[in-house]
């Protein structure tokens, strides 16, 4: 019965992100999965944890965010995949979770309320729609508008060049969905400022693969081609560079193959440089 509740209710979110961006908006399987099991046993979670951190006895994380913006404060998460195999993340907030600087998502997302909370809408200057991966000077965050939302209200963003951030508050708590996440880096931009002030955020598997490959080279494993070649592959740009920039090191024979495929690249910043490096050595493949 849990399984099915949430299985209609990740259906309803994915078919209100198949939408332009809109909100808020309220559905009817949105009030029913508020009233749901999954819903009173993460918020219990979260109060429980909050107890203990008063009490001493766990290490005090209240504001994880706060000295690594690469972190994303998680007090709930449940993990879904639909038929097709399409990973689906859907996790509680905390409202009160204090945080010098702002993360911004590339994939599409969602915000639910649980509690009353205020959302200022954002949107991202300076930055072209192909060059995410390759962010340059004067780039920030400017204020568009106040959106306040009540319990079991939704709001949409697929368009990239928006961000919704959630005010802090003592009580207010929200659910985020988010759909087919990429790999890669994140947008991280300072609170005081508004500008972009880092690129940060590798998921584990990307944070992992870039790892595997230094290692390999750190202690010049007979090993590097064969992986490195099987990363010019991987979901990640950074990890594809990466493995491109380990073929190139080692004069693998099909470096210029790779570079040539890499020249339409669906991150800019990966087709921009592969095209110059195959200009640059015209002459020697």
């Amino acid at each position: 019965m849990a399984d099915l509740v949430i299985s209609r209710f990740t259906d309803t979110l994915d078919a209100l992100l198949s939408q332009s961006d809109a909100g808020p908006i309220r559905h009817p399987i949105v009030d029913d999965f508020l009233e749901s099991s999954w819903i009173r046993q993460h918020v219990r979670n979260v109060a429980e944890r909050s107890v203990a951190r008063i009490r001493g006895s766990t290490p005090d994380q209240a504001s994880p965010e706060a000295d690594n913006p690469a972190i994303m404060f998680r007090d709930g998460e449940e993990i879904i995949q639909n038929d097709s195999g399409q990973k689906r993340e859907l996790f509680l907030r905390s409202g009160n979770a204090k945080s010098s600087y702002i993360s911004i998502f590339d994939s599409p997302y969602l915000i639910v309320a649980i509690d009353n909370i205020l959302v200022h809408e954002l949107s991202v200057v300076g930055l072209a729609s192909d060059d995410y991966y390759d962010p340059h000077k004067n780039v920030y965050l400017r204020f568009e508008r106040r959106i306040e939302m009540q319990p079991g209200e939704v709001i949409t963003r697929s368009n990239r060049a928006l961000f919704f951030d959630v005010q802090p508050s003592d009580s207010a708590k929200y659910l985020v969905y988010v759909r087919d996440r990429k790999t890669g880096y994140r947008l991280v931009f300072d609170k005081s400022t508004m500008h972009l002030c880092a690129t940060g955020g590798f998921d584990f598997p990307t944070a992992k693969s870039l790892l595997y490959l230094e290692l390999l080279e750190e202690i010049g494993s007979d090993f590097i081609a064969e992986i490195s070649l099987s990363y010019t592959d991987h979901p990640s740009p950074i990890v594809r560079w990466r493995a491109l920039s380990a073929l190139n090191k080692i004069g693998h024979a099909n470096t210029k193959q790779i570079l040539e495929r890499l020249c339409s690249d669906e991150a800019a910043f990966v087709s921009k440089n592969a095209r110059r490096i195959l200009n640059e050595g015209a002459n020697q493949w």
